[in-house]
């Protein structure tokens, strides 16, 4: 049916008289069965103060619970406890009359316990005075698609050699250590390593041989510290470790000194024996840099320092 197609008087309306009109026929138990009680996207309708006061089929399915055991409950029941401080700041507009609708991406606590990622919208309902009689929350159930988006995340942060994670991902590990280490008032260790004669493996024994050395490096350097450090390939022959929690800088150099012991003995690749060897170079989070940039331009300093010493 066509809205030209509804049997209205033409031309003898007032603004009233189709108000009431309108109300009468959007409050009809039909439609609200069909607009709320079966539509396929998750609706709570709350009281100003947060109680749930009807639930919808969608959203107990996706929840996993009975609609007698979400209605007459407070909506933040069913918020995880980091996600309610983002309900917060939109609901604050709504009363405030800065906006009618927000959208907030928060997790929502499952029957069983699980978390869910949802995106809500929140309306306001008001009477004919202005006055908030309560809110609509319409709720879509966007987990599959936030973990579409971790995964395509974490292989943008990742060598796909090595398994390690990348430069991107380093430089966002040092700006995270350095709040973290500031907050503590503790140091970390940036520590710089470039294979010696790596270009002379790769040209002598093709590219096939260099990437296996590559990736032994690789398991070797993450033999050396603790889960809550880092060890990341930055490009080429080129890595970089950060250790966390420095108590002092002496905690550091006995790092080092692991680090360099995993060169002392050559790698074993396709049953043939390679030496190889590295160049190290330090760098301490704050006594040689506050930032991320010139924390990596001082352990890079140091490295060259330390190839140098070896020529």
């Amino acid at each position: 049916m066509y809205w030209g197609d509804l049997d209205v008087p033409r031309g003898v309306l007032d603004m009233e008289s189709v108000e009431s009109f309108m109300c009468d026929f959007f409050t009809r138990q039909e439609v609200y069965r069909i607009f709320f009680k079966e539509s396929l996207v998750g609706a709570v309708f709350c009281s100003p103060r947060g109680l749930v006061l009807d639930a919808n089929t969608s959203i107990c399915g996706m929840l996993g619970h009975f609609r007698h055991a979400v209605v007459g409950r407070p909506i933040g029941d069913f918020l995880q406890k980091g996600s309610r401080r983002h309900v917060i700041g939109p609901l604050r507009r709504l009363m405030g009359g800065k906006t009618r609708n927000e959208r907030v991406d928060c997790r929502l606590v499952k029957a069983c316990g699980s978390p869910m990622e949802a995106r809500v919208f929140i309306s306001k309902v008001e009477d004919r005075d202005g006055m908030i009689r309560g809110y609509l929350l319409q709720v879509i159930d966007i987990t599959d698609s936030k973990e579409r988006e971790r995964a395509i995340k974490a292989m943008a942060l990742k060598d796909p050699l090595t398994d390690l994670p990348n430069r991107a991902a380093c430089f966002e590990e040092i700006e995270l250590a350095i709040m973290e280490s500031s907050a503590e008032d503790k140091g970390f260790a940036l520590i710089f390593i470039d294979l010696d004669g790596f270009k002379e493996i790769n040209d002598g024994l093709g590219h096939l041989m260099g990437d296996e050395t590559l990736k032994e490096v690789a398991k070797r350097l993450k033999r050396c510290v603790r889960s809550s450090d880092l060890v990341s390939r930055i490009g080429g022959d080129e890595f970089v470790m950060i250790i966390k929690g420095l108590s002092c800088e002496e905690s550091a150099f006995s790092v080092v000194a692991k680090v360099a012991s995993q060169f002392d003995r050559p790698v074993e690749v396709k049953g043939m024996s390679i030496p190889i060897g590295a160049s190290l170079g330090v760098a301490i989070f704050p006594r040689d840099g506050r930032d991320s940039i010139t924390l990596m331009q001082r352990a890079d300093e140091a490295m060259y320092l330390h190839k140098a010493s070896k020529a």
